[in-house]
């Protein structure tokens, strides 16, 4: 029993809690893309973000085609960060991410999956006629939030200001 303990201690510490890797093969479409799969077995994760190292930019939107839950998506101008967040927590889930270019350039990129402000996964995906996902270098380049974007009722609001101000103006001007 004794030399058995340690043994299951050292297979315990050796398995990841998070897991981030490809699914499938790759596919065309106007661009290229891969299915790709991220499972927690130590709790859920609500945010998730991909950051450009090299070789073909995101195409926009980066992530699609989410298997489970509500996602809202943003993507940054330059094609090199993308976010998905949701609601509730998901304990298991695949996506696809999108890459503009031929399929022939060598590729990079890191993967984050956060429950909260937590990080709890950290990946770098290298395809190079094929996938390695090996674990992320531990950059904490932060969670990434999506620009705010002003509500409707805003610009109605100003709208409604403006044509306000005008009509007063209008008033003085006759008086």
């Amino acid at each position: 029993m004794r030399r058995i303990l340690p043994v299951l201690v050292l297979l315990l510490a050796a398995c990841p809690l998070w897991a981030f890797d490809f699914v499938g093969d790759t596919f065309d479409g106007n661009s290229w893309g891969q299915r790709f799969g991220q499972v927690g077995t130590g709790g859920t994760f609500d945010h998730i973000q991909i950051k450009w190292v090299s070789g073909s930019p995101f195409e926009a939107p980066a992530f699609r085609q989410f298997s489970t839950g509500t996602w809202s998506v943003c993507d940054w101008p330059d094609a090199k960060t993308a976010v998905a967040s949701g609601g509730p927590g998901s304990y298991a889930m695949e996506f696809d991410i999108i890459f503009l270019d031929p399929q022939v350039k060598p590729t990079s990129f890191y993967f984050q999956a956060y429950n909260g402000a937590v990080r709890v996964d950290d990946a770098l995906a290298t395809w190079n006629g094929g996938w390695s996902v090996t674990a992320g270098p531990g950059d904490n380049w932060g969670k990434v939030t999506c620009p705010a974007i002003p509500e409707p009722v805003f610009f109605q609001f100003g709208a409604m200001m403006g044509l306000g101000g005008v009509g007063v103006l209008r008033l003085r001007r006759k008086a």
